[in-house]
């Protein structure tokens, strides 16, 4: 399974719930995280991220978790590119980033 996606959703997760954010739905871009997650198996190799992702998504409030194509999930993956170009934490409250508002616009159309 893809295990950055897991550890990408997990550490999503665990921020959410140390800042009191709910996340209602998790969309990703890989098929194969999004199944194991919803179709989780204890004796899948991810086991343990997975077990750690319901956790945290019960802690969230979070109900499901969704694949959505790439191009439907092109904000997240800006951001994630960003944040690996950068050699320290960016936090954005009240405002959105100029290099990925285009995106959000079309998301919201």
């Amino acid at each position: 399974m893809e295990d950055n996606k897991l550890l990408a959703i997990r550490n999503g997760l665990q921020f959410a719930t140390q800042n009191g954010i709910e996340v209602d739905v998790i969309e990703c871009d890989a098929l194969r995280a999004a199944q194991g997650i919803n179709l989780f198996s204890t004796f899948a190799a991810d086991a343990s991220i997975i077990l750690d992702i319901k956790s945290l998504m019960t802690c969230a409030n979070c109900g499901t978790c969704q694949f959505i194509l790439r191009l439907g999930n092109r904000v997240a993956h800006e951001l994630a590119v960003f944040a690996f170009s950068i050699p320290s934490n960016c936090y954005w409250i009240d405002c959105i980033p100029t290099f990925i508002s285009s995106h959000v616009v079309t998301d919201m159309i």
